[in-house]
């Protein structure tokens, strides 16, 4: 035959060439060759329960193979063909069904084998719950633990506009900003944030690292407006949380020696203008002459700005320039330091 088959592993072939002469001798010639025949690697899937959208799943958990890399593709053709593989095995589908590809190949000398398998990943979009910005900033002690009040909003969002990094916000003051666009998306996306995190919370997003890249997408791509609203929905989807007494005290990890002002804390001096921008003076009204020292907080309970003056007594004024960007239409807490006794009140900057 001209064509024959060979199992898996080496064989030598003998080729034998004959040739008759003039006379009744039968003359012939031999060689042989080998022929080397590599197994597919084998791989074999399981399919996954359904899962939540905004769930991320492993799909090599789901994958058992015979040697060999493996690599994942959407569609079978890409998966024949070793183009476009996906970047990793953790994927995050959009609500519905998606098959995924999975290739595990060999390779011997110039020779590829491969063999190909489906995983199928079923996604729903899940009853959910959220709660909204102004549970998150009147209930700062049900914050998880992986945030702070103090902790910098461009930390968390990279892609924050350059406004907020210059003026070192973080996610408390994120979550009192007024305004639309990228302020309604900065105090959303803190909200979404809390959500997300809370074992407590069925949030949309299952994790807060895909919650993380679509705000950063958002505010690069100009979709600060359409994003900040639709969070909006999210965050209100309905609380379960409770049980606990309101608070807007900062997390402890952020306090610095600062307490909330009382009336009587609040009555040894006098602040103007406010609201303020820019700048403040300070009229003393305690019945000594003191050193003072002049502390100014963010309402998440980190200082801004410190100052000192010497021997000033009641009725005196002293003007401080601000050296921080002052936020429009923040609480910030502002701390007076005598040689006798600390007084401080809550002010509140212009929008």
């Amino acid at each position: 035959p001209l064509s024959f088959s060979v199992n898996i592993g080496s064989d030598e072939i003998w080729v034998r060439s004959d040739s008759e002469d003039d006379g009744d001798e039968t003359c012939y010639s031999i060689a042989s060759f080998m022929i080397y025949v590599y197994d597919n690697p084998d791989v074999t899937t399981t399919n996954p329960g359904t899962i939540c959208y905004g769930e991320s799943i492993d799909l090599s958990l789901y994958v058992s193979a015979d040697g060999g890399s493996v690599s994942y593709h959407t569609t079978q053709d890409d998966a024949d063909d070793n183009l476009n593989a996906l970047s990793g095995s953790v994927v995050s589908p959009e609500v519905g069904t998606t098959i995924y590809y999975v290739r595990s190949q060999t390779t011997n000398g110039d020779n590829v084998c491969y063999g190909t398998a489906t995983i199928t990943v079923i996604v729903e979009q899940c009853a959910q719950e959220g709660c909204t910005l102004g549970y998150w900033k009147n209930h700062t002690n049900k914050w998880c633990d992986a945030y702070t009040t103090c902790t910098l909003y461009e930390t968390v969002f990279t892609n924050a506009p350059q406004e907020f990094k210059d003026a070192d916000l973080t996610l408390l003051e994120a979550l009192n900003l007024g305004g639309g666009g990228i302020y309604n998306l900065a105090r959303q996306s803190v909200a979404a944030l809390l959500n997300t995190c809370s074992s407590g919370v069925a949030f949309t997003y299952a994790n807060v690292d895909t919650l993380i890249a679509d705000v950063n997408y958002a505010f690069t791509n100009g979709e600060a407006e359409y994003f900040g609203s639709y969070l909006d929905g999210l965050n209100m989807a309905g609380c379960p949380l409770g049980g606990s007494n309101a608070t807007t005290e900062p997390s402890d990890s952020c306090i610095e020696s600062i307490t909330a002002p009382s009336e009587t804390e609040a009555s040894g001096f006098s602040v103007s203008p406010v609201p303020f921008k820019e700048q403040l003076s300070i009229q003393y009204h305690f019945d000594y002459t003191s050193n003072v020292n002049i502390q100014l907080f963010s309402i998440s309970g980190r200082m801004l700005q410190n100052f000192n003056f010497k021997g000033v007594s009641a009725g005196d004024i002293n003007d401080l320039n601000l050296g921080f960007t002052v936020i429009p239409s923040q609480a910030y807490i502002i701390k007076l330091n005598t040689d006798r006794e600390s007084f401080s009140k809550t002010i509140m900057s212009s929008d």
